[in-house]
């Protein structure tokens, strides 16, 4: 019991800082092995009998989901499906039993979308503060909306207290 309490306190020390300074890359680098991990332990879990290439290349996958997600999420709809036919194709040919070939690119599919994508995002919601959009000057000049979930919460803040003045837009993220 005490060595997981002194294991807790040094990961707490480090996670922290990390989650308090760190910024988005910090908390993506702090995020990013524990994806590796996660996805390592669903291949163990989910795909038992799999070879050690193939769960690598889950694991791989999986990664690159989620580098993906957070650096480039205009290519998400690229990716994603080019791994799904992958996941999907690569079973197909492997298993003579198509019950077993289905339930096997079944697994796949799942496994390298639901973690990635499920975690990758924390990593971003670290850019945004306490749900404000900023918007600059010249985006509202030129007639820029930021996309907010409820309108009547968007509002004008000026630099001197005028409402009606330059300023920034101010919202909750959707």
């Amino acid at each position: 019991m005490k060595t997981r309490i002194l294991s807790a306190l040094v990961a707490l020390a480090i996670v922290i800082p990390v989650l308090a300074f760190g910024g988005p890359m910090g908390v993506w680098w702090l995020m990013f092995p524990l994806i590796l991990v996660g996805m390592d332990e669903y291949v163990k879990m989910a795909l038992p009998g799999v070879s050690r290439l193939e769960g690598a290349l889950v694991v791989a996958g999986g990664g690159g989901v989620a580098a993906v997600a957070v650096h480039a999420p205009a290519y998400l709809g690229a990716v994603v499906p080019l791994l799904v036919m992958a996941s999907l194709v690569v079973p197909m040919f492997r298993e003579s039993d198509t019950v077993r070939a289905t339930e096997r690119a079944t697994r796949y599919v799942f496994g390298l979308l639901y973690l990635p994508l499920l975690a990758a995002p924390l990593a971003l919601i670290r850019q945004v503060r306490f749900g404000e959009v900023e918007v600059a000057d010249e985006a509202l000049d030129q007639g820029a909306r930021p996309r907010v979930a409820a309108p009547h919460v968007v509002r004008r803040v000026a630099d001197h207290g005028v409402p009606d003045g330059p300023g920034r837009i101010e919202g909750v993220v959707l």
